[in-house]
């Protein structure tokens, strides 16, 4: 694509270094690290914490008094998560802890529940993903040898992804029947909390995995 021809505003998003096939197998390249002991290590949190939701409703526990724990704990956690991105900010300014530190406090806001931000922080998301995808190289380059850091994002990314899931109730679309649909009503609440717990805690692992020296460069 010829550069001279792209309004200045817009060539971060259509020019760069790297070829779409490029990042591609970069991304690529970050998934397959969950198939790693430490991305299994990384991955199965979130699955254990729908596991014991699951066992401590079956076995009598009112598992929707975890609610009000968990929205407390998250507020917490992510308050941690936003301070450790901004001293990362602050000391290494790097454009990866810039996008996650907006990424955290977008996250704060929400559980806090300031207003809007139910709905909004699927807008603020968008935004840090296409302000990602403008620094997408140098990103790229700051994350180079830094595999733990990578392990641990893409398993944050997975955690979410199945937090995702439970909070948009997918599991009563499923075929299985009555008794499956009254067990995810029942179950849905904590789920959802426990779940988003678990994905937070993740992500505030993943800053303090920045700290760490990047380890042998990747292939």
């Amino acid at each position: 694509m010829d550069a001279e021809r792209v309004p200045k505003i817009f060539r971060p998003f259509l020019i760069g270094r790297r070829t779409f096939r490029e990042i591609l197998q970069e991304a690529l390249e970050w998934i397959k690290l969950l198939a790693t002991p430490r991305g299994v290590l990384v991955a199965l949190p979130v699955l254990v914490g729908v596991g014991v939701v699951c066992v401590a409703q079956l076995k009598g526990v009112e598992t929707k008094y975890w609610k009000g724990p968990n929205e407390v704990a998250a507020i917490y956690i992510m308050s941690a998560a936003t301070a450790v991105f901004l001293l990362r900010s602050i000391l290494f300014r790097q454009r990866f802890d810039v996008l996650l530190l907006a990424l955290a406090a977008a996250f704060l806001c929400r559980e806090i529940h300031f207003a809007g931000t139910s709905k909004g922080v699927y807008v603020a998301v968008a935004i840090i993903g296409l302000w990602g995808w403008a620094w997408r190289d140098s990103i790229i380059d700051a994350m180079e040898g830094r595999r733990t850091m990578k392990t641990v994002l893409v398993g944050m990314v997975w955690s979410y992804f199945v937090s995702l899931v439970v909070q948009r109730r997918l599991g009563k679309h499923l075929p299985f029947g009555e008794d499956f649909h009254n067990f995810e009503h029942s179950v849905h609440v904590a789920l959802e909390e426990v779940t988003e717990n678990i994905s937070h805690t993740i992500f505030l692992l993943a800053g303090l995995a920045g700290f760490l020296p990047p380890e042998k460069k990747d292939p």
